[in-house]
């Protein structure tokens, strides 16, 4: 679930106003694969990627298997987070968006 952030944020990439640092629940990412927990909380993870990334961009893919190491479409790194599970040590998703002094849960 994402939880707005408090006052002083800088914009989302884009241009667009609004918090650039949003909490999210993590828990998802050690649940069992295809389980309602994994399926939402990856839902989540690619809103909070498509609020800073165009359409079209290619990120670092989180999964298990690229390990944030091979850039790929973000429709195929969903596919794979949902095939292969979110890496179990990427907690800080500064590759994603986030700022290195988000808190994380």
């Amino acid at each position: 679930t994402l939880v707005p952030c408090g006052g002083g944020a800088a914009p989302v990439t884009g241009g667009d106003s609004g918090c650039a640092q949003q909490h999210m629940d993590r828990s998802w990412i050690n649940t069992r694969l295809f389980g309602k927990a994994h399926l939402d909380g990856v839902n989540e993870f690619m809103k909070f990627v498509s609020e800073r990334f165009g359409e079209d961009a290619e990120i670092l893919c989180p999964c298990r298997r690229c390990l944030n190491r091979i850039r790929t479409h973000k429709g195929q790194a969903e596919d794979h987070l949902y095939i292969y599970g979110m890496a179990s040590t990427y907690s800080r998703w500064i590759y994603h968006g986030e700022s290195l002094d988000a808190e994380t849960y």
